[in-house]
């Protein structure tokens, strides 16, 4: 399996001028990803996500994972200066023909999502008996 982007370094949002609320960011998550010898594991941290506005999209070998994390309600204040803000977070796999792509599972739970994708039977390490 291959990723889209270099998994060593999580991108950031361009610095955000002070007293711009209205300006739109993208960011992507930061993940890990590691191999058992069933499956694949991507663990994703998405604080301030919940599952029903979080998006995994599937299409041909490429999975990509796509939402909006939400922020505190600050409407009946103006700030200044904010670090946490909405936006919209995209992260991009691109996934071998090992994968089992009919048995992929997601579970979600206080921001750490965590995807299983399963090996093929084909490509899952095994003994062979030597009869003799």
């Amino acid at each position: 399996m291959r990723t889209e982007t270099n998994l060593n370094r999580p991108s950031r949002a361009e610095p955000e001028d002070k007293c711009s609320p209205n300006r739109a960011r993208t960011t992507k998550p930061v993940v890990n990803v590691y191999r058992t010898s069933d499956a694949v594991h991507i663990e994703a941290e998405l604080p301030g996500v919940d599952a029903a506005s979080l998006g995994i999209d599937l299409e041909n070998e490429t999975m990509v994972i796509s939402g909006k994390a939400g922020a505190p309600d600050t409407e009946a204040a103006n700030p200044c200066y904010a670090e946490w803000k909405p936006a919209d977070f995209q992260r991009s796999f691109r996934l071998g023909s090992s994968v089992d792509r009919d048995q992929i599972t997601a579970d979600m739970k206080q921001g750490l999502l965590k995807l299983t994708l399963p090996l093929k039977e084909i490509e899952k390490p095994r003994k062979i008996q030597v009869n003799g």
